[in-house]
């Protein structure tokens, strides 16, 4: 009876160690595919943080390159809104200079310098729009000095 016994256990023990090998390998495998999986993501999560700093870096180059576009382009409107300013002449004060010319016209019979028939047609045509523009004569309009002109150079 005893041996019957001893076979019945070690056949229960051989049995138990075939199954307890089988689970610790599908562990062990289980748990190689995990670390494989972790390393994976920790791989992917560094590629994605050096391409967070990449973006970042590349919109922070980009929002200075467009800044700096901006800055050029107002700094040419400002320009540009000056020498405008030095040769357009308030619609008023053009009709009042226009009614003076014609008066000094009709007292001396002579064309008032700055004022030619071909410029006095010129400028009538642009009366129209609102403003003139005198070209034969310079003049400070709203404190600008006009005698050293300013180039694009130097805006």
């Amino acid at each position: 009876q005893m041996q019957d016994d001893y076979s019945s256990l070690q056949e229960d023990f051989r049995s138990m160690r075939e199954y307890f090998t089988k689970r610790i390998a599908d562990k062990q495998a289980q748990l190689e595919e995990r670390a494989r999986r972790a390393s994976s993501a920790e791989g992917h999560a560094d590629c994605l943080q050096g391409l967070l700093s990449f973006h970042e870096d590349n919109g922070l180059l980009a929002g200075s390159y467009w800044q700096a576009q901006c800055e050029k382009r107002d700094d040419s409107i400002r320009f540009l809104t000056l020498k405008l300013q030095e040769y357009t002449v308030p619609s008023t004060e053009y009709w009042a200079q226009r009614r003076r010319a014609g008066a000094d016209e009709d007292d001396h019979g002579t064309e008032p310098a700055g004022f030619s028939s071909s410029a006095k047609s010129a400028e009538s045509a642009n009366c129209e729009e609102g403003s003139a523009h005198v070209q034969d004569q310079q003049r400070p309009v709203d404190g600008l000095d006009v005698s050293n002109e300013l180039s694009p150079s130097s805006a």
